[in-house]
């Protein structure tokens, strides 16, 4: 059999070079593996024609990626490592102990945790504190009794509050919800707001004349004569020196 001849070398040549000009601009438009099997028949129609030695191809299988979002250009995909929660400074290191759930008056969850409560927030455990509600607590949730206390000390009377928020009281009962004497039903989470302007600005609560509504544990004629009322006080409370500035001075009067 004769060798062919060097100008239907030359044809062929060309028209496989126009053949795999064709194939690389369509390459740009088509996926990963279809271009791995269309260069693996290039490959092969090469060696057959022509008798060169290839390479092997080897498909890749690349790593499944986030579909770029529709309309906007995709660059890069990479992963971000999440910031760590925010801690309490009083707990480096350490994140708060999730107590329970609860809904606020939005209908969204609330997690109750344990924040411990600063030290000038002078907290009382099982106490319930008299006074004008600057905020009403019902609805009015926070995720602990330090941030009750955080929103006593940034509150800023409106319009129609005369008065700033010097103590505040809040519901931090697992149960879901702390009993009163009122007709309402207070949950957990509930963040009372109050001022009492009477109150001297004594935080001994062995000097002070701070007005308490209850404390400590109920007394059993107490419970006896309110059936659904719990052993202790499931309240706790709080006093904001800052926010008793606008108090009228407590009276020195013998009689008043």
């Amino acid at each position: 059999m004769s060798r062919p001849s060097a100008k239907n070398s030359v044809i062929a040549l060309v028209a496989f070079l126009l053949i795999a000009a064709g194939l690389v601009a369509g390459l740009i438009y088509l996926s990963a593996d279809v271009r791995n099997s269309l260069q693996a028949i290039v490959l092969i129609v090469q060696t057959t024609i022509f008798g060169q030695q290839t390479k092997s191809v080897q498909h890749q299988t690349s790593a499944v990626l986030p579909r770029p979002i529709v309309g906007k250009a995709a660059t890069t995909v990479a992963t971000k490592v999440s910031a760590p929660a925010i801690i309490p400074k009083s707990q480096p290191g350490k994140a708060p102990k999730v107590i329970t759930t609860v809904k606020d008056r939005n209908n969204m969850t609330l997690e109750i945790i344990d924040e411990p409560i600063p030290e000038d927030c002078y907290p009382e455990m099982h106490a319930d504190y008299d006074g004008y509600a600057v905020q009403w607590g019902l609805g009015h949730k926070t995720r602990s009794a330090a941030e009750c206390c955080r929103r006593c000390k940034e509150f800023k009377p409106p319009g129609d509050v005369p008065h700033k928020c010097n103590m505040w009281i809040w519901c931090g009962d697992p149960s879901g919800v702390c009993w009163t004497m009122d007709i309402h039903t207070h949950t957990t989470g509930d963040c009372w707001l109050k001022y009492q302007a009477t109150w001297d600005g004594e935080v001994d609560r062995s000097k002070t004349n701070l007005k308490v509504n209850h404390r400590g544990k109920f007394t059993p004629e107490f419970r006896a004569e309110h059936k659904t009322s719990p052993e202790y006080v499931p309240w706790v409370a709080g006093l904001v020196r800052t926010g008793n500035l606008d108090a009228k001075p407590a009276s020195t009067k013998k009689g008043a």
